[in-house]
């Protein structure tokens, strides 16, 4: 795939893929791909009842133990990658910094909730 970087913002990295002009079609599933047996149904339940009991039966976590946590995943993973593939097979990729955490307010957006 053929890499193009679209946009210069600042701590990002967008690039879009375009797919091969030679690639042929994806295959598509059928629809019986994501029909679940009787089987499948009871190993998903099974598995969610286990970790169910394996959440409430750890050990409660003070603030700083959780705090400590997300550091420590934070060195270990800077950066997040975020792909999306669109239905022309064209992906868009962008790099945030981990410890970004959805929309930040704007200085007009905090001026008009403060005016009211």
């Amino acid at each position: 795939m053929e890499a193009v970087e679209v946009a210069t913002i600042p701590d990002r990295e967008i690039k879009v893929f375009n797919p091969p002009k030679n690639a042929g079609p994806v295959a598509e599933l059928p629809e019986g791909a994501y029909k679940l047996s009787a089987n499948e149904i009871k190993q998903l339940y099974q598995s969610q009842v286990e970790r169910r009991q394996n959440l409430e039966n750890k050990p409660l976590e003070t603030q700083k133990m959780r705090d400590v946590k997300d550091t420590e995943k934070l060195k270990k993973y800077p950066k997040t990658t975020i792909r999306i593939r669109m239905p022309d097979h064209t992906i868009v990729q962008a790099i945030f910094q981990s410890k970004e955490r959805g929309k930040k307010k704007t200085k007009n957006k905090k001026q008009r909730e403060h005016d009211l």
